[in-house]
């Protein structure tokens, strides 16, 4: 089940997010503030973040930035729910790179749209790192072992061989596994 936290300064604003959210099987965490919200998602590491923008401590542009400066939320998806509906101030959300961004009045729908789409490309891309991880494991062994085989077959030559080779084919066995 997919988590979701909701950062809303108006009470019942942030209480009928949560409701309909719940109404569709997510299990959702709120918060009054950026700031709130900012330690939730540290500490929860939800699945995606709706906050609003125009809240009292820390807004939610700045909670934006804050949460993507550590590692463990930098990919966490954002979407931002305002009542600024100047397409300057959604141009702005979506230049700090918000994953989308919607105006109150709120639609239920477009909110569980938005949250399904975010959702689903996250969990593309996770699937596609998850297909990459295991062909690296895959290939790279041979890719190692391939080269390990002719450095370790030249140094076991050389250490039985040592005293009856010359020079010359010492430096040529040490150019083979320089190449390797």
């Amino acid at each position: 089940m997919k988590t979701i936290l909701i950062i809303e300064d108006t009470p019942d604003v942030r209480e009928e997010i949560c409701d309909i959210l719940q109404m569709e099987g997510f299990n959702t965490y709120s918060a009054n503030n950026g700031l709130e919200g900012l330690e939730l998602a540290k500490q929860k590491l939800p699945d995606l973040v709706v906050t609003d923008i125009l809240m009292p401590v820390m807004d939610g542009y700045q909670f934006f930035k804050e949460l993507k400066k550590y590692p463990a939320t930098e990919n966490i998806p954002v979407i931002f729910l305002s009542a600024k509906a100047a397409p300057s101030d959604i141009r702005y959300g979506m230049n700090l790179g918000a994953d989308d961004y919607l105006t109150k009045p709120l639609s239920p729908e477009d909110l569980i749209v938005s949250i399904n789409n975010k959702l689903q490309k996250v969990e593309k891309i996770q699937k596609k790192m998850e297909t990459l991880r295991a062909n690296i494991s895959y290939f790279l062994p041979h890719e190692l072992k391939t080269p390990l085989n002719g450095i370790l077959g030249f140094a076991e030559y050389l250490k039985d061989k040592i005293p009856d080779i010359s020079r010359t084919e010492i430096s040529e066995i040490a150019g083979y596994i320089g190449s390797a």
